[in-house]
């Protein structure tokens, strides 16, 4: 998680590919958001780890429960740089868990690049 959070791909990983969003791992919380429109997703034989955005959406401060990703096939959560977050604020959230099956690689629609 160290390695993502200084803008690394972790050693045996690859990047890209479809994995499972934040907002499916992680249960809601009152006053967070998970921004579903920024993902990353990196996998490896058995290990695919999901990065995501959580933002204070309230007008106080708040802590961001790790404990909340929560699930059989979850390993392991992180949020940098804190999961203490102010009105407003976002951080990232790493979760790993056990891969669900191969991952797949992703594409750009020949369509979109056009308009």
């Amino acid at each position: 998680m160290r390695d993502l959070a200084e803008s690394d791909i972790p050693a045996g990983f690859n990047p890209g590919g479809e994995g499972v969003g934040i907002n499916t791992l992680c249960d809601p919380l009152r006053g967070i958001a998970y921004d579903t429109s920024h993902s990353q997703w990196f996998s490896n034989k058995n290990v695919q780890i999901t990065v995501g955005v959580v933002r204070n959406t309230s007008l106080a401060p708040l802590r961001f429960d790790e404990a909340s990703c929560r699930g059989q096939d979850v390993l392991a959560v992180s949020v940098w740089p804190s999961a203490s977050l102010a009105p407003g604020q976002s951080a990232e959230i790493y979760v790993a868990y056990e891969s669900r099956g191969t991952a797949r690689r992703t594409r750009t629609s020949l369509l979109s690049t056009t308009r």
